[in-house]
């Protein structure tokens, strides 16, 4: 068996000792007890491609050593025999995505020579030495997402679906925005206001899902997850976020309220971490890797908010997601993406008793923007295979009763037409009429009502007036109105 790896060493060490403990250590005695009697006594070497392979043997290496391996014992023994080799991949989509199904014939998305750079090279690598290699006879892939982009895969052998593991509780429940309301009726909540909203359900899911033990302490620190579009967004969000978590944590907490502004967005900036390609790994690995710490003086024990650029999209394994928000529409706007990200969140967790779990069921919200929440929510119905089902079937003779009450569906023909009404006297002199234009004072809390696929959720957020920095993409409705000569200051 060969086992390959990403190009690291670090990762080709750990798979090497996560076998040396199945093979050698306390886990695989209990694994050989499991075996029929006669390979219970088999002794199964571990080697690499400098190694001569012998049968009964187990080869760990880097992806490069597949490729080279007309300078190594792998294409001595595995690719030079008679028989079939067998591959089973993980996380296959990677592979996939670069494979061209428009035409008659499957085919590469790129030339020869040209694989590009970083991942996308390696993806493509694969796939070519998947489909050139004569001796692969069988290839079975395994993913969580089996998209490319939005088309699903049409080979897939067997399917575990989220609806089906959210029925039978193996994953949280997903709870998306659908329609956000105010006071004044439907309206667009400015960033500064979502980030309050996003503050607040955070909060209650700090309290709900706290899963305390017979001493009052924690079991579970949540957490949300911020996924940005670039680098820079991730960066520039993080900052304002950061600065909104400050004015909360002075509002909010006791201890916090005569602190100096410097120390409140120091505080502040200590729970947020932003995750992108372009930071080092010192910078925000370490506390990424210890995200489920309680311990607040200990390494990711302050942790409570990250900013991601899709880096967390799969191979992060934790329990406490509670919070997704979709800053843009296009981080959600696919349904690889959003397998992806839903799988962040999607995990039971594990050092909570299961008693506790079925009392208190976990969710995770997907706090999405109003102006695609219907986009949002219409994909998340087709990932989660949410989906309002019409079941009709012909009773048997034995329900003779009931079946009198068979009937024939039919379809109705719509033909729309279209009437005017003329404007009333009133209506023609009134505001609208007249042009007048009429202001009223605003309140200091602006009155939400949020209204998610699982309940609804009434709450306030302050008003804002004074902007540092106007952009049009950032208040399209405020920058309209200046646009058209009326501004209107706070």
């Amino acid at each position: 068996m060969l086992v390959l790896g990403p190009s690291s060493t670090v990762i080709e060490q750990g798979l090497t000792d996560k076998f040396k403990e199945l093979l050698y250590g306390a886990r695989g005695a209990e694994l050989r007890e499991k075996l029929p009697e006669r390979y219970r006594s088999r002794v199964v070497k571990l080697l690499n491609s400098n190694d001569p392979i012998e049968d009964g043997s187990v080869v760990i290496e880097n992806i490069n050593a597949i490729y080279g391996q007309e300078n190594n014992s792998i294409g001595d023994t595995l690719f030079a025999g008679e028989g079939d080799v067998l591959v089973l991949s993980d996380e296959v989509h990677h592979a996939y995505s670069h494979l061209d199904f428009s035409g008659d014939a499957l085919s590469f998305d790129f030339e020869e020579g040209k694989e590009g750079k970083g991942d996308d090279r390696d993806e493509r690598l694969w796939m070519k030495f998947l489909r050139g290699e004569p001796r692969i006879k069988r290839h079975i892939g395994f993913t969580g997402t089996p998209y490319s982009d939005n088309d699903y895969f049409l080979d897939v052998l067997y399917e575990y679906s989220i609806k089906d593991a959210t029925d039978e509780k193996k994953v949280k429940w997903v709870n998306p925005i659908l329609h956000t309301e105010t006071d004044e009726g439907e309206a667009e909540l400015t960033k500064l206001q979502r980030f309050e909203q996003i503050l607040k359900t955070h909060a209650e899911n700090r309290l709900k899902y706290r899963y305390a033990d017979k001493k009052g302490r924690s079991r579970l620190k949540p957490i949300t997850v911020f996924i940005c579009k670039a680098t820079t967004s991730a960066r520039n969000n993080a900052d304002e976020f950061i600065k909104v978590l400050a004015d909360y944590l002075k509002e909010g907490d006791p201890a916090c309220k005569a602190l100096p502004r410097a120390a409140l967005e120091q505080l502040a900036r200590e729970k947020v971490i932003c995750v992108t390609s372009k930071l080092g790994d010192a910078d925000y690995q370490e506390k990424l890797e210890e995200i489920e710490q309680l311990d607040p003086a200990k390494t990711g024990g302050q942790v409570e908010f990250i900013f991601a650029v899709n880096k967390l999209s799969e191979g992060w394994d934790v329990d406490n997601v509670f919070q997704i928000v979709p800053m843009e529409e296009r981080v959600f706007n696919s349904k690889l993406l959003i397998s992806q990200v839903l799988g962040r969140g999607l995990r039971i967790p594990r050092q909570v008793p299961w008693v506790d779990i079925q009392q208190n069921f976990p969710v995770v919200t997907v706090t999405n923007h109003e102006k695609f929440a219907h986009h949002i929510t219409e994909l998340l119905d087709e990932v989660t295979e949410c989906e309002t089902r019409f079941v009709s079937e012909v009773f048997p003779d034995s329900e003779k009763e009931r079946a009198k009450y068979h009937f024939n569906v039919f379809n109705l023909e719509y033909h729309p037409s279209v009437r005017i009404e003329p404007r009333s006297e009133e209506e023609k002199s009134g505001p609208a009429g007249s042009r007048r234009l009429e202001l009223t004072p605003c309140t200091e809390k602006l009155d939400v009502k949020v209204v998610y696929r699982e309940d609804t959720r009434r709450d306030s957020v302050r008003q804002h007036y004074l902007f540092n920095l106007l952009r049009p993409t950032d208040y399209p409705g405020w920058f309209s109105r200046l646009k058209n000569g009326l501004a209107v200051v706070g």
